[in-house]
């Protein structure tokens, strides 16, 4: 796990959950303080998936701090890393570094006021491993950097898993290169439609829509928009709601084996390991 990698958000969760085990006497810091550390912060991302998933921010605390209360307590010892914690570090930064991040549109809107012209900056980002993942997010600010890394952790909050097969009926590979079905996303006046295509097709779609199935791992398919598709925020928001409605689609198991769907990232990582050669057998001594 290398610091220098992770967020300012995720450095200073890992000092406070130092700082939470110290208070609460204990020597391993483990994934609960550092959970426990995510949920204080006011402007972190943990409260936003809380409120999304329907929890209670205080119902959460309380159940990390009773399972906090029950660890045993070491006074006048250094603390160190947890396994787990490590573990779940180490985890999140290969997540991490396989994530791609993408400036969709740069767009600069103004506001007159009784002081002068106020200017700022929206901006519209996706995010995507190239795998199964996709996720959209829009900031508004004054700066462009600031807003740019807004932006992206608001793709990452809205990261969701689509759905990839072989369903053209002129290709017959059995990999997930493409689409299972035709989609249909919709955003302002902006209508796309997305068909699965023969593998060697490529993306035959507009350039916002390709860099969106790009991050999100499709390499072959057919699209159609229409609509005022100048307006780069509703054809990429419309492209998101096409990839979303593959997971909301209801197919059966026939199907499923069939079309060759499959549900996020295929791809197998396999970590290298040195193998020590085997020793050779020992002869046996004659009698």
């Amino acid at each position: 796990m290398r610091m220098d990698k992770l967020t300012v958000k995720s450095q200073e969760a890992l000092a406070q959950s130092d700082v939470i085990a110290r208070k609460r006497g204990h020597q391993e810091v483990t994934s609960l303080h550092m959970l426990s550390a995510l949920a204080a912060q006011e402007d972190g991302t943990v409260r936003p998936l809380l409120a999304r998933a329907g929890v209670s921010k205080e119902a959460v605390l309380s159940a990390i701090d009773k399972a906090l209360d029950s660890r045993p307590k070491v006074s006048g010892a250094d603390t160190y890393l947890g396994k787990d914690l490590k573990k779940l570090m180490d985890e999140a930064q290969a997540q991490a570094d396989q994530l791609k991040d993408e400036v969709i549109d740069v767009n600069i809107v103004q506001r007159m006021t009784d002081s002068g012209r106020r200017v700022k900056f929206r901006i519209t980002c996706v995010v995507g491993n190239g795998d199964g993942f996709i996720g959209i997010g829009r900031c508004k600010g004054k700066e462009v950097g600031p807003s740019i890394r807004k932006a992206i952790d608001n793709a990452k909050l809205n990261i969701i898993e689509i759905k990839r097969g072989c369903g053209s009926w002129e290709c017959g590979c059995g990999t997930p290169h493409s689409l299972p079905f035709e989609v249909m996303g919709k955003s302002g006046s902006v209508e796309v439609i997305l068909k699965p295509a023969p593998r060697g097709i490529t993306l035959a779609v507009g350039d916002v829509a390709k860099s969106i199935l790009t991050l999100a791992g499709v390499k072959d398919s057919w699209g159609y928009a229409k609509g005022h598709t100048k307006t780069t925020v509703n054809y990429a928001q419309a492209t998101y709601n096409a990839l979303k409605k593959t997971t909301q689609m209801r197919v059966t198991e026939d199907q499923e084996k069939r079309l060759k769907i499959v549900s996020g990232p295929v791809q197998m990582h396999v970590a290298q390991t040195s193998v020590e050669p085997a020793s050779a057998p020992m002869e046996a001594k004659g009698a």
